[in-house]
Order: C-alpha cells, then sequence, then structure tokens
C-alpha cells in the first residue's frame, strides 16, 4: 500500500494523474456531460493529491454556478438537525454506489483506450480500498481537507436540500462527519462488490431535510420574486421585495407556519406610523423598519397616507396568497381581511383649475421657448414633436395615466372609419414592454377633435413617416424600469415653472380634470368609466371600453370642452 493520501476523484492512466467524478443527479438533465474528467497534468503522485482537491472544489463550485444559473433558491442556515444530518448521510451513500454503478457500466481499462480515461479493475481495486483507509483515518480524529470542505456546500446544493451553511456553523464538522460515514459505508459495499456479492444501489425518493420547520419566510419569499419577476416591471419588483423585507424585518425571519395575524396586525400598525418616503428623512434613513417605526412615534411625525400604507399591505398580501399556494404548511394569510379605511382618489389629488390650464398651455413649451433644454426661458421654437408638448395634451383630452400615454407605439393610434383612437392594450409579444394595470385598463379611446386641431394626428404621422416603434421615443425609460417615473418628476418642476404646483396636484390632476369635464358635459357614467378604464361592476368589467363603440364614445367624448382656458 503506498503512503501517498487517496482521493475518491484521483485516477491514474498510463502514468498521468486524473480528476474524474460524476455530476450530481440533479442537475445531469441539463448540464453538457455526465463526467467531469480531465488530466491533473502531472505524474507525481504527491502533487496530484494536491492538484484533485483544488480542482474537485472547482468543480464543486461549477456545479453550484450551475444550479445558481438555473433559479434554484437556496435556503442559508446556521445548524442542521440530527435527522438532516443522517439524511445527507444517506443520501451521500446512495451517491457514491450510483457512481460506482456509473463506473462500471463505462467499462473498465483492459489494455484498449476507452473513449474517457479510466482505470483498470486491480487499479480500482486499490483506489477503494486506499480511500477506505484514508476516510478511516480521518472520521475518527474529525480530520478534514479542502475536498470535504467544498464537498458540504457541494451536498447541500442537491435536490432536495438547496441549503447553504454559514461557514462558522457548528454543523459544517458534522457534514463532513456524515460524508465520512458515508463514505466508510460504501466503500465497504463496494468492495463486496468487487468480490462479486450482489450489493444493490438504494432507490429513494428526492430527500427532504426540512421536516424540523418547513421553509423560511425569506427563502419563499425569494421563490415568489423569482415566480412573479417576468411580469413585473423594475419598479412594481423592487416595491414587492421592500415591503416583504420590510415585514420580515418588522416580525422577523421565521418558518411560514409560524405566522399568525398578530403578525399582520402588527405590520398594518407599523405602516400606521411610518411617514411617506421615511427612507429619505434625515432622523429615520439610517434605521431599519422597526426601529424607524419606533424613532417616528418618538418624534411624532405625520404618517404616510392610508393609500400608501394600503398598498404595502397588499404587496405583504399578494406574497401570502402565492405563498398559501405554494407551501403545504401555508394555511391562511396573516394579512387577510385586514384593511384600512379608503381615502377617495379626490382626497389624494385636486383636478386643475381654469387658472392651472391656462398657465400650463400658456408656457412657454407651448407659445414659444428657446429651446427644447431651455424650456422655461421664452423664444421662438415650439416643440410639436417632442412628448414633452404631446403628453399633457393627450392626458387632458383622454383622462389616460400617464403610464398609458408614454409607453404608446405609433401603432396604437389606430381607425375606425373615421373615428382615430387609442388602443391601450399589453404588448403581444416577448419584450414588449407596454402594460396595462388590470383587465378594465385595456379599452380603446377615441381622439378628440380638439386634440386633432392642435396637431396631434399629423404629428403621429410624422412619426409614422420616420419608422418610429415608441410614440414618444424621447422619453426614455428610468432606472426604476417605467417610462412614468422621470416624466413625473419632470412634469413636477413643469408644474411649478407654471407657479401652479400644489401638494395635491400631479399629472394624474388631468385625470380628474377630464372626469370633472364629462361630467359637466353630460357624458353618462357608465361611459366615463369605459373612457377611463374603471371599474363598472358586473358584465361591463368583462368588456372594459371593447363594449362600446368607439364611434358612439367618439359622440360622448365631443361633448366635453376646456374652451374656458
Amino acid at each position: 500500500m503506498t503512503d501517498v493520501p487517496k482521493h475518491p476523484r484521483l485516477m491514474v492512466r498510463k502514468g498521468v494523474y486524473y480528476h474524474r467524478a460524476s455530476v450530481p443527479l440533479d442537475i445531469r438533465d441539463t448540464y453538457r456531460k455526465t463526467e467531469e474528467t480531465f488530466s491533473l497534468k502531472t505524474k507525481d503522485p504527491r502533487e496530484a493529491i494536491l492538484r484533485v482537491r483544488v480542482a474537485a472544489a472547482e468543480v464543486d463550485a461549477r456545479f453550484k454556478e450551475h444550479r445558481r444559473r438555473h433559479n434554484v433558491v437556496v435556503t442559508t442556515r446556521d445548524e442542521l438537525t440530527d435527522a438532516e444530518l443522517k439524511t445527507v448521510e444517506q443520501a451521500y451513500y446512495v451517491y457514491l454506489l450510483e457512481e460506482d454503478d456509473q463506473r462500471r457500466d463505462g467499462g473498465f481499462y483492459d489494455g484498449e483506450m476507452l473513449e474517457l480515461p479510466a482505470p483498470s479493475f486491480d487499479e480500482y481495486e486499490l483506489q477503494v480500498a486506499d480511500s477506505l483507509e484514508y476516510v478511516q483515518h480521518q472520521l475518527p480524529r474529525r480530520m478534514s481537507d479542502v475536498f470535504y470542505d467544498a464537498e458540504v456546500d457541494e451536498v447541500l446544493s442537491w435536490d432536495g436540500f438547496h441549503i447553504s451553511l454559514s461557514k462558522s456553523s457548528i454543523s459544517r464538522k458534522k457534514v463532513v462527519a456524515a460524508i465520512q460515514r458515508a463514505e466508510i459505508k460504501a466503500y465497504k459495499d463496494i468492495v463486496l462488490r468487487n468480490q462479486g456479492e450482489l450489493i444493490d444501489t438504494p432507490v429513494v425518493d428526492t430527500p427532504v431535510v426540512r421536516t424540523a420547520g418547513g421553509v423560511m419566510l425569506s427563502d419563499a419569499a425569494k421563490a415568489w420574486v423569482l415566480d412573479k419577476r417576468p411580469g413585473w416591471t423594475d419598479k412594481t419588483a423592487k416595491a414587492n421585495e421592500v415591503a416583504i423585507g420590510w415585514f420580515m424585518d418588522l416580525v422577523g425571519d421565521r418558518y411560514l407556519g409560524d405566522y399568525t395575524k398578530a403578525d399582520g396586525r402588527a405590520f398594518k400598525a407599523a405602516l400606521q406610523a411610518l411617514p411617506a418616503n421615511w427612507t429619505k428623512q434625515p432622523e429615520l434613513k439610517l434605521l431599519s423598519f422597526s426601529k424607524a417605526v419606533e424613532k417616528s412615534a418618538q418624534l411624532g411625525l405625520e404618517p404616510m397616507s392610508l393609500k400608501n400604507a394600503a398598498k404595502n399591505m397588499q404587496f405583504v398580501g399578494a406574497f401570502w396568497t402565492w405563498a398559501e399556494g405554494n407551501y403545504d404548511e401555508v394555511s391562511g394569510s396573516p394579512m387577510v381581511k385586514l384593511t384600512l379605511p379608503k381615502s377617495s382618489a379626490r382626497d389624494e389629488r385636486d383636478a386643475f383649475t381654469s387658472y392651472d390650464l391656462t398657465a400650463i398651455f400658456s408656457a412657454p413649451l407651448y407659445r414659444g421657448c428657446l429651446s427644447l433644454h431651455n424650456w422655461k426661458q421664452k423664444g421662438n421654437f415650439v416643440p410639436v414633436d417632442s412628448g414633452r408638448y404631446w403628453v399633457p395634451l393627450v392626458g387632458l383630452y383622454t383622462g389616460a395615466r400617464l403610464a398609458e400615454i408614454v409607453q404608446l407605439h405609433v401603432e396604437d393610434v389606430k381607425f375606425e372609419g373615421d373615428v382615430a383612437y387609442l388602443s391601450l392594450m399589453p404588448g403581444a409579444e416577448e419584450g414588449d414592454d407596454r402594460r396595462v394595470k388590470n383587465a378594465n385598463a385595456r379599452r380603446n379611446i377615441p381622439i378628440h377633435s380638439q386634440l386633432v386641431s392642435a396637431g396631434f394626428l399629423k404629428f403621429v404621422q410624422r412619426a409614422r413617416s420616420a419608422k418610429q416603434k415608441r410614440l414618444f421615443p424621447d422619453i426614455e425609460k428610468a432606472a426604476d424600469g417605467t417610462y412614468s417615473s422621470a416624466f413625473s418628476k419632470w412634469f413636477s418642476n413643469f408644474l411649478k415653472a407654471c407657479d401652479v404646483k400644489t401638494k395635491k396636484n400631479s399629472f394624474h390632476s388631468f385625470r380628474h380634470t377630464f372626469e370633472d369635464a364629462c361630467r359637466a358635459g353630460g357624458v353618462p357614467m357608465e361611459y366615463i368609466n369605459a373612457i377611463q378604464g374603471h371599474s363598472q361592476g358586473g358584465e361591463a368589467d368583462r368588456y372594459g371600453s371593447g363594449g362600446y363603440p368607439v364611434a358612439l364614445l367618439k359622440d360622448q367624448m365631443e361633448k366635453v370642452s376646456f374652451a374656458s382656458w
């Protein structure tokens, strides 16, 4: 027996040492090959053992990265239970016997070169015996090495585990011991196989190691975001992640089955105590959510609006609804039936007055400015091909939401007979970022004659002739993944420049202004709701404005006049 330490992934062929390892079963279907076999480029046995340990760690890291790229959610843990350690031992034992099966099926070297480097049967017998001797030396002394340190992370990343154990965890040594016990048992059985004994490889289900408590909230939250992310904008994703992060900070990261309505009530109360934009306030911005709640109560700060508080409750409630459908241990939502008093949209935003509209549309931007960049200064330039010029006008004459307008494509301006209209529909192809708020928001809005008189259709024709895709390409997407954020900030500055900005007006005020004008013109409420994409209740919600011919809606819209400004 050689005195050079052996390694389960080390093999020699014609004097050259190789690393050889089977790809784990849980990723074999998506991995590019079934083995990671390559030369260590040395004939020195002592150098080979050093190189194979490093190579094994690198290969395990490669397996781990492959799992990450295939969107496997990993649990971060500080300790494993005894039952979990026993499951690790059994899983590794089965893995070694499966690897032995694969090696035998691949054949042994018999004087003719195989497709992959392989030991002869005698060499394999010696390799197994040496590996058994090595691990029997390591286990009673609780000794590890580079290979075992990496193997802890590799085994815990397998299907059914997906655990990330902290580097300082006392369980890491216990996992090494579990792996070594599995090796001793497996190598003894492989020795018997080499002697002709029939030792079957156990057929086991995918191990489930979280029976002690189930899934942690932090892990479920990651899975939720992963599941929902394709349908979210960056802004929506961030808002949802922030809300569930606040909830977790307040009531703790626990197993899903441990949360109760008391946690939901605590979150509701906390939101009612925090001010708007608390993360930007000097007294609170460096604090955690829970500490900010305490500090804000001490300072007596004005709380955020009921709408913002309710929105964050809805985000967290949406997570729990999803969790109930995906995890057995969740039998109900801590947020269910927890509500806040509803404030009307009019309480939150004012309509523009006639004075406001006159100031807005008499600004240099519309009467003549120095340049698009210098829009505050009077001049001879009217930017009739800019989104800054048209988006407010479209908002006034359609009552559409800002996000709906700024995402428009040229093809969304359509005709039915001689009636021009805006088609507000979500994008049908992958990568098309047009979205609608809900099913009611899918609608067609006729283009008002005053908007036509202002030159809107001529602007559309110029965009079409230029083969533009987006109607307002100069409105760029902001860091949060939306077109509306940056424009909303610019429009707020525009209102200030017009000297009409208040705490209760914004671009959304056009929506209220349009609705008020519809009411004043005698437009029935069902048509107003259809044009604005509001819920109407009952069967009407199934159709939106699509239930009304655009010609009919056009006739109703022509009752609307803003001639007073």
